[in-house]
């Protein structure tokens, strides 16, 4: 896919290093929640939850301070699922 073809916000992504870094460090996590909701039959929960992140993350455009505290944010809410449920 073409970087023009990506959203404001994941045209940020790809471009600035440390938002990169947050998105591979959210995808691990994201993973991990998934694998841990499938034991309690919220796997479904989980992706909406997903979803309505990326579209307040797609709301951040290019502003780069707003995407780095909705990744820091929502890594940090997956992380708690993953190891408190």
């Amino acid at each position: 896919m073409a970087l023009e073809d990506l959203s404001r916000a994941e045209q940020a992504v790809c471009t600035h290093g440390r938002l990169g870094a947050l998105d591979e460090r959210l995808d691990s996590w994201y993973r991990r929640a998934l694998v841990r909701a499938g034991y309690f039959d919220q796997t479904d929960t989980v992706t909406q939850q997903q979803r309505a992140w990326l579209g307040e993350r797609n709301a951040c455009g290019a502003h780069v301070g707003c995407l780095r505290r909705l990744y820091r944010t929502r890594i940090e809410a997956l992380r708690r699922y993953v190891e408190h449920v």
